[in-house]
């Protein structure tokens, strides 16, 4: 594939993993060979590999969304977060994907509500 231009080659392969996505393909290299061998003669048409290139782009938008997710007012979680008290700001922070709980484990009574002196 070295003689066609990247993206040439890129809608070959979509339309190779969208034929293989939707049957058996018993020869992917020489499936692939025919569908250049086409492309050549000016006969190449991408019909399943709309898909595939489709999805693709789909994930590397997803991918490259911004992460700092913004809360109704605008303001940036992390900000939200640090203006709460310390307590509470820990409790959240072991929750966090990632974080390591087991550090976080010291004060037993954390995320815990005390029972008030009216009960």
């Amino acid at each position: 594939m070295t003689a066609l231009a990247n993206d040439d080659a890129q809608q070959i392969l979509d339309e190779l993993a969208g034929r293989m996505n939707a049957t058996q393909v018993r020869d992917p290299l020489r499936y692939c060979a025919r569908l250049v061998e086409r492309f050549k003669r000016g006969e190449f048409r991408l019909e399943l590999g709309q898909v595939v290139a489709r999805k693709r782009d789909d994930r590397r938008d997803t991918a490259a969304a911004p992460t700092n997710f913004l809360n109704a007012n605008g303001a940036s979680i992390h900000r939200a977060i640090t203006g709460l008290p310390p307590r509470i700001r820990d409790a959240l922070e072991r929750m966090r994907p990632g974080s390591n709980s087991d550090q976080n484990d010291s004060d037993p009574d954390a995320g815990q509500m005390r029972e008030s002196a009216s009960d």
